[in-house]
């Protein structure tokens, strides 16, 4: 979903420099995202399903991404049947 890859390195180092820059790039997407008010809609129909008022803007989007990672994996998983 956000096109990140698995982190792999031959060193400490090369991994550590990786995460660096998947983290960079999805603080990068949730600034745009909470900037441009990107998922207004989404953030107002799950509002309207569970008691989200207490929950930071970052943790509703992480939320959101994560519910639909999981819908894309359970697609791809039925498809693959």
């Amino acid at each position: 979903m956000l096109n990140l890859r698995e982190i792999e390195g031959d060193s400490d180092e090369q991994r550590i420099n990786i995460f660096l820059d998947q983290y960079n790039k999805i603080n990068q997407i949730y600034r745009e995202i909470l900037k441009t008010n990107l998922l207004e809609t989404a953030i107002k129909k799950l509002g309207k399903k569970r008691d989200i008022s207490r929950i930071s803007p970052v943790k509703t989007i992480d939320f959101l991404f994560w519910s639909a990672g999981k819908l894309i994996n359970k697609n791809k998983s039925k498809s693959s049947l």
